[in-house]
């Protein structure tokens, strides 16, 4: 089952199948998941490249946000290790405190 068949209920239409379709494709080009084998004999599945686990981030973030504002999705971001749901903070590098999204700020960055 191809990735837009599988999200395609979850997300209703023909054109949100096909936009994610191109997405992931798309994807695949940028060198963000490859397809393999991960072992002989199974079927190949797509896997995350570095590039690809270095936006992992940014998707829960997008998950996470859909969740909360527009509707619950199908999925939930789990810690392998206990099963638990996991949630995502800012920590200041400097002082190693959480820091609440409020006390966020921007400054321009050192070259």
């Amino acid at each position: 089952m191809g990735v837009a068949a599988w999200l395609g209920p979850a997300y209703g239409g023909r054109m949100a199948v096909l936009s994610v379709d191109l997405a992931f494709r798309r994807w695949v080009d940028l060198g963000g998941v490859v397809l393999e084998r991960t072992e002989p004999g199974a079927p190949r599945e797509y896997l995350l490249t570095e590039k690809g686990r270095g936006l992992k981030a940014v998707i829960i973030a997008l998950n996470d946000w859909g969740d909360r504002w527009l509707r619950p999705g199908p999925i939930d971001y789990i810690h392998r290790n206990c099963g638990g749901l996991t949630r995502q903070v800012v920590i200041c590098e400097c002082c190693a405190t959480e820091v609440p999204l409020d006390e966020v700020g921007v400054r321009p960055r050192k070259l």
